[in-house]
């Protein structure tokens, strides 16, 4: 049951398939299809296409008072007469597929903004899969990520976290929306959140070929030889050394990946450089440069006084270990054994230290 498409390249149209429904029946005037089509048989597409095209009427009348000085009121009006036309068809036929996905796109007006946000799902049944052959989701979705979601890691991540929680009513429509929010992050980033939604939600629970699309396996596949328990990526770090050579002294090495024109790298310098006091018997400092300046790289190096073990190939983002650990912001850490197993990837030099420190 569900939205499909009918016709051919750039000349479409959309149907309702109900299995209740045992004839869907069209008939087409020219050929172009959604300017002729006359349903002779097919209740549901009966009621989508009368509203198709009421709502294309109105947009045109709409559009042919622009210019009025009354433009306003009847702009008005006419949305008016749509939303009545709209309601009625919803009153009449109250148990259609078409009416449960115009009322699941509904919603109630709230005096703040603060309340639409917290009662923006309401209408719609997240344990319904029926809801899946229809463009609900992804427009729900992105309008709570456009309008009630802080563009920063946190505020994608609780976002993505309220979106998902509710999703697991239902195992299809879980995984429509996680496959939709993997590509919609893998699309626009950032890289972060991406990584994320793969740590925290498909290679959490140790497999996923079934869940996810063919177009994001081979991404994810990536992202898993990342997670606690692997081997590093044995990257070159100069034309003598690998990464495991260069860990094989201590007992664990932390892996700081850094620039010395980020900022935020030099705010956590101080906490690194204690954790290299406090744990000089057991743990050494690998700091993987982002650099592409070599005389800027060094200079922050002697000035800050930091006396662990540089590398850096000058290529910035294109350096090889930026790819292979999957690096999408600086500072970022990885902590290993002497064997190069990934112990965990803390997000900050402080969550390092409390690690350590349980170590």
């Amino acid at each position: 049951m569900g939205y499909y498409l009918l016709g051919f390249t750039n000349n479409e149209i959309q149907i309702i398939l109900n299995p209740k429904e045992e004839l869907v029946e069209l008939v087409f005037a020219t050929d172009r299809l959604k300017d002729s089509v006359i349903i002779s048989a097919s209740l549901e597409n009966k009621l989508l296409w009368s509203f198709k095209y009421f709502s294309r009427d109105t947009q045109a009348r709409i559009k042919s008072f622009e210019s009025s000085p009354e433009s306003n009121t009847i702009v008005k009006a006419l949305a008016d007469e749509k939303d009545d036309f709209k309601d009625g068809l919803l009153t009449s036929f109250p148990e259609s597929y078409f009416s449960k996905v115009i009322k699941s796109f509904q919603r109630t007006g709230y005096a703040s903004k603060a309340q639409e946000k917290t009662h923006f799902f309401d209408n719609i049944n997240f344990g319904d899969p029926s809801l899946v052959r229809s463009s609900l989701f992804p427009s729900k979705v992105l309008q709570y990520f456009q309008h009630y979601t802080d563009y920063d890691e946190t505020g994608f991540k609780n976002s993505i976290d309220l979106v998902l929680e509710k999703s697991k009513a239902n195992q299809q429509v879980f995984n429509f929306n996680l496959n939709f929010l993997l590509q919609l992050f893998e699309e626009i980033g950032p890289d972060v959140v991406y990584e994320y939604i793969i740590n925290d939600y498909v290679l959490a629970d140790g497999c996923f070929d079934e869940n996810i699309s063919d177009h994001l396996t081979s991404s994810i596949s990536e992202y898993e030889k990342l997670l606690v328990g692997k081997t590093a990526p044995d990257v070159r770090l100069s034309d003598e050394m690998t990464l495991l050579n260069a860990i094989c002294e201590a007992k664990y090495t932390v892996l700081f990946f850094w620039s010395s024109q980020c900022q935020f790298c030099h705010d956590q310098l101080p906490v690194l450089k204690q954790l290299d006091v406090d744990f000089h018997d057991t743990v050494d400092i690998l700091a993987l440069s982002l650099d592409t300046d070599y005389q800027q790289w060094q200079n922050a190096i002697e000035r800050e006084g930091l006396p662990w073990a540089h590398y850096s190939d000058l290529k910035g983002w294109d350096a090889e270990y930026v790819s292979q650990f999957k690096i999408s912001k600086t500072p970022s850490y990885y902590l290993v054994d002497s064997n190069g197993t990934i112990i965990a990837k803390p997000a900050d030099a402080k969550i390092l230290k409390v690690l350590l420190e349980k170590l």
